[in-house]
């Protein structure tokens, strides 16, 4: 136990300090300047979430040697974890188009996809289904749009990073009650980088996660929820990331909607309207720390107990959540809710 607590230390160790020299850098190299789509009014340096992207992969790698993780795993969350961080960093630095972007996270989603070998199984009442080439294929999709959804949701000061580290906590605890020890591992320390991240991003952040890191923590939960599927069933995963899922699904179906907007950038959010509303970016992050707690916490932890009824319980709270968010303007312009 005493090595748990020793891993969890030098992983918030290192993540704190790997921060502390970006924002040193950054501030004359990548600063984050304020436009009439921002939800910050000062220029801040951006790209400290690499401070996670790199504790998270010496992490792998130490589990990996460990003999805690399996190859399969190691490789698509340390190499495909690597490659999406990556792209995400060239991102920040010259930019990339959205259509190069998603080119490159499709290849990268499937190869790890294939490489963890997909979906093998996923309790429907009584029944394990085999879903086969299908469940490779919504596994592509899913993975994609966990990458993306991060991303978007990466508009104020510590929402990213402090959700991280209740997925990853949680995820985490499942994962350990059903003897999966080397993702339950992995979870853990993911959470402990991104609460050292988390040190500096709260409001008012001193520094800004950027692309680098935000498409990584979405690659990264979303192969752990697939690699795990056998332990912890996917509906489980699924009622876990609902906030994101939910504000980020109907935002952006709104924007297309609406707008024909299917890459812009904008803030309408429902989380970037309750900052405005509230007058500040905390009092949302603990709404959303409240909500998870209370309400997608338990319904996780059920469902994980109870995989036969899955299939029911997280299409219902995804409807009951999609439903809210747009009830509360998702993907609206101010003008127009």
């Amino acid at each position: 136990m005493h090595h748990a607590y020793l891993a969890v230390l030098l992983a918030f160790t290192l993540s704190l300090n790997i921060v502390a020299f970006v924002c040193m850098w950054a501030k004359t190299r990548q600063l984050d300047i304020p436009n009439e789509r921002s939800s910050h009014t000062v220029p801040t340096p951006r790209g400290g979430g690499i401070a996670i992207v790199i504790t998270a992969l010496v992490c792998v790698a130490v589990l990996y040697w460990g003999g805690h993780l399996p190859a399969s795993q190691a490789l698509a969350l340390g190499g495909g974890g690597a490659l999406i961080a990556l792209i995400g960093h060239w991102d920040d630095r010259k930019g990339l188009s959205a259509s190069l972007r998603l080119i490159v996270q499709v290849a990268i989603a499937l190869a790890v996809v294939v490489v963890v070998g997909g979906v093998r199984v996923l309790p429907v009442g009584a029944q394990m289904w085999e879903p086969g080439v299908i469940g490779g294929i919504v596994a592509v999709v899913g993975l994609v749009w966990m990458i993306n959804l991060t991303n978007f949701m990466d508009g104020i000061d510590g929402l990213a990073a402090s959700h991280t580290v209740f997925v990853g906590l949680a995820g985490a605890t499942l994962l350990w009650q059903a003897d999966s020890l080397g993702l339950a591992a992995f979870m853990l320390l993911l959470a402990t980088a991104s609460a050292g991240f988390l040190v500096f991003n709260w409001a008012p952040a001193t520094i800004f996660m950027g692309d680098v890191s935000s498409g990584f923590l979405g690659l990264a939960i979303g192969v752990v929820a697939i690699a795990s599927a056998q332990d912890v069933n996917l509906w489980a995963w699924g009622i876990l990331m609902t906030p994101f899922i939910a504000d980020a699904t109907i935002t952006r179906a709104m924007r297309i909607r609406l707008y024909g907007d299917f890459f812009g950038a904008h803030r309408a959010h429902v989380y970037q309207r309750l900052s405005r509303k509230l007058g500040g970016h905390a009092p949302v992050v603990v709404r959303f720390w409240v909500l998870s707690l209370a309400v997608f916490l338990p319904l996780a932890v059920y469902v994980a107990h109870h995989p036969a009824i899955g299939w029911i319980v997280m299409p219902v709270v995804w409807l009951v959540s999609f439903a809210t968010a747009y009830r509360l303007g998702a993907g609206r312009d101010d003008e127009d809710a």
